[in-house]
């Protein structure tokens, strides 16, 4: 049985026990115990399903990291590689060299900028950029400490979550 139907299930146990006037059956005891259970059960699966799946996301993630750092060392290599060549290249002062599978050579490359004072550069080659940030947690702390929401914010204090351990 479905979690959603458990639920609607002992929902409607409970709403019998009240039509009842609270009083409670043996037939409804058992019934209502054994949807209990069930229900239990249930969560208990799902929480275990939850607790499988982000392992499975944590596992994700130090693969995805493990690759990240990969991906960097080879970058490096690449580069220090083709640095390696373009000294060699240099120190012959060979401009191509034509091979069976590929062709290795050295050109000019375009022009780069490097600023090394920006005090000395002109206005006109300047632009500024402002960037507003909010600090959320100072808001939170002042409406804990004086009830106050600022301007602007909606405040969500009825959100709830669920903890598996």
């Amino acid at each position: 049985m479905r979690l959603y139907e458990l639920a609607t299930q002992y929902q409607e146990i409970l709403d019998a026990i009240e039509d009842a006037d609270g009083e409670l059956s043996e037939e409804q005891l058992a019934e209502l115990l054994e949807v209990e259970d069930g229900f239990k059960s249930k969560l208990e699966s799902i929480g275990k399903l939850i607790k499988s799946v982000a392992a499975d996301v944590e596992a994700i993630k130090a693969e995805r990291k493990r690759l990240a750092d990969r991906q960097g060392t080879l970058d490096r290599k690449t580069e220090w590689l083709k640095h390696y060549l373009l000294q060699a290249l240099c120190s012959t002062g060979t401009k191509k060299v034509k091979g069976d599978l590929l062709s290795i050579s050295r050109r000019k490359a375009p022009v780069s900028c490097e600023v090394v004072d920006i005090d000395q550069i002109p206005a006109e080659f300047k632009s500024e950029v402002v960037e507003v940030k909010i600090d959320k947690q100072a808001i939170i702390a002042e409406f804990k400490q004086h009830g106050a929401v600022a301007p602007g914010v909606q405040l969500h204090t009825d959100n709830e979550y669920v903890v598996i351990r």
